[in-house]
């Protein structure tokens, strides 16, 4: 499940954050809850801080993960997969190294 991406479970948010990015490695799979990172599709903002806003492709339009933005979801709730970013992980990981890091 790890750069797995999902639609936003939560009605409320799915306007302002339509996907979810599971950012959590896979081996916690028994907590209920996955650390996640909202994505905006990229026109939706100004984005300054690009190394935090890695930049994945859904749909054929580019999309930013809001790596600054993790939370927490229930796993129950992230149901509708819209496939996988694993393609992405050294960039994705790139980001929460700069997040909490600062390199």
């Amino acid at each position: 499940m790890q750069f797995e991406g999902f639609s936003n479970p939560i009605p409320a948010a799915r306007h302002a954050y339509p996907y979810l990015l599971v950012l959590q490695a896979d081996w916690i799979e028994d907590m209920p809850e996955r650390i996640v990172a909202p994505v905006v599709p990229r026109d939706s903002m100004r984005l300054d801080a690009v190394k935090l806003t890695p930049i994945v492709v859904i749909d054929g339009r580019e999309h930013a993960v809001m790596v600054p933005a993790l939370t927490a979801v229930r796993a129950r709730d992230l149901r509708e997969s819209i496939g996988s970013f694993a393609a992405e992980r050294d960039t994705l990981l790139a980001a929460i190294d700069y997040l909490f890091f600062g390199i």
